[in-house]
């Protein structure tokens, strides 16, 4: 039997799941692309493509090189750009696709979330509710989403992530915190009581790992400003690793 080649198009932690769950399939050979966002990512089991396609175009060659057998999108689900490449390029080479696709996050008692849209719209709630007093906000929209924010002058931020953004320059008030997912809840509780944070704005990302933050938000009362998730793709998807392992089974065993 010859060799399957999976790409597993990553970016969360996920993928690195996806990856070692894969790579234990015999004949299944794994390269997972990473966006290359920061220096020293975590590297997945099997081979990595560090960077991006190139674009539609760029994605197909690379495809077509390779000889791609599956596409396994493990991406975030915010990242709608590379969805719908990856889409494009399966239908244009008739490469079969599988989506991992986390469970948005649900709102229960005690939660006083504010949904929104999209970051614009978070944007402009935030500035009404900070119309009328200055508020100190924790600020986890990923590091692209920063600059809706920038302008804010009656908040303060504190920002996290694995590298210093550049776009933190652009803050009148910020302050950034180095870390790397996931985080547990007593970690989030004694961050967000220690920063004295008044408020949340955060993307519904779904899944375990960026949940603590809204377990503690909840424990202390305070509201969060919630991005509801894009429409998920078309196609055939699965929202546990053990799914998309079976999935790829019989979508390869198709090809």
């Amino acid at each position: 039997m010859d060799g399957k080649n999976i790409l597993i198009l990553g970016g969360t932690g996920d993928a690195i799941s996806i990856a070692e769950k894969l790579s234990q399939i015999e004949n299944y050979k794994i390269t997972t692309s990473l966006a290359g966002v920061t220096q020293k990512p975590r590297l997945p089991i099997g081979k990595a493509h560090i960077g991006g396609f190139g674009g539609r175009e760029g994605l197909i060659n690379f495809l077509e090189a390779k000889k791609i057998n599956l596409i396994v999108d493990a991406t975030h689900p915010f990242s709608t750009q590379i969805k719908e490449n990856a889409m494009f390029a399966s239908n244009k080479l008739t490469v079969p696709i599988i989506h991992f696709v986390r469970d948005p996050w649900k709102m229960e008692i005690g939660d006083k979330w504010h949904m929104v849209d999209n970051l614009p719209e978070a944007s402009n709630k935030l500035r009404e509710l900070s119309s009328t007093r200055k508020l100190k906000v924790f600020l986890t929209v990923g590091r692209k989403g920063l600059a809706d924010f920038a302008d804010i002058l009656n908040s303060k931020f504190v920002i996290r992530s694995i590298e210093k953004p550049l776009a933190l320059g652009g803050f009148s008030r910020a302050e950034w915190i180095e870390g790397r997912g996931p985080f547990s809840f007593d970690n989030e509780l004694k961050l967000l009581q220690q920063e004295q944070i008044d408020i949340i704005v955060t993307k519904n990302s779904g899944g375990i790992s960026g949940k603590a933050k809204l377990l503690a938000a909840r424990t202390l009362g305070l509201p969060v400003i919630v991005v509801r998730q894009p429409p998920r793709p078309l196609g055939a998807k699965c929202n546990t690793i053990e799914g998309i392992v079976e999935l790829s089974l019989k979508k390869v065993g198709e090809a």
